[in-house]
């Protein structure tokens, strides 16, 4: 919750456009929202890497600090950005693994090394779920999509 209220004050990036992998997933989240899963199914979070990196495996525990954009995703390779810790440089630090994010990112982030890029895409379950987050334009039940990079973690 304390960093919602954080990231809210900061902007987003741009991204080249998305993969070709961007597309399939575009046509599943398409049909997720033609068929809206129940409140008693779970789906989680897909990774695609960008930049591999070169450093050490992330550990729950440790203070992970990143670069992020967020996106909502709107349909077939279309992706709104409602937040950037690129915009102004300003990385983000949080503990990892602790429940202090959302879940795509205490689980997404823990699959990454230090200064590896990725693109974690989550099913509302492992984002903002049912309420949204209004205050970004993040709908109920939104899909969302993340660039990110560890920059470092402790």
């Amino acid at each position: 919750v304390e960093h919602r209220e954080e990231l809210a004050c900061r902007g987003p990036p741009r991204l080249a456009a998305p993969s070709p992998k961007a597309a399939v997933r575009a046509l599943h989240i398409r049909a997720a929202k033609e068929y809206p899963p129940t409140h008693t199914q779970t789906m989680g979070f897909e990774k695609e890497l960008v930049a591999e990196g070169d450093g050490a495996e992330v550990v729950a525990g440790q203070t992970v600090t990143v670069h992020c954009t967020g996106f909502v995703v709107e349909g077939e390779d279309s992706f709104r950005k409602f937040w950037s810790t690129r915009d102004d440089d300003s990385p983000f630090s949080f503990q990892i693994g602790m429940g202090s994010v959302i879940k795509a990112w205490d689980e997404g982030v823990l699959t990454m090394k230090i200064g590896e890029r990725a693109k974690i895409t989550c099913t509302p379950d492992y984002g903002y779920g049912a309420g949204g987050f209004p205050a970004w334009g993040i709908p109920p039940n939104g899909t969302l999509m993340f660039d990110i990079e560890v920059m470092s973690a402790a």
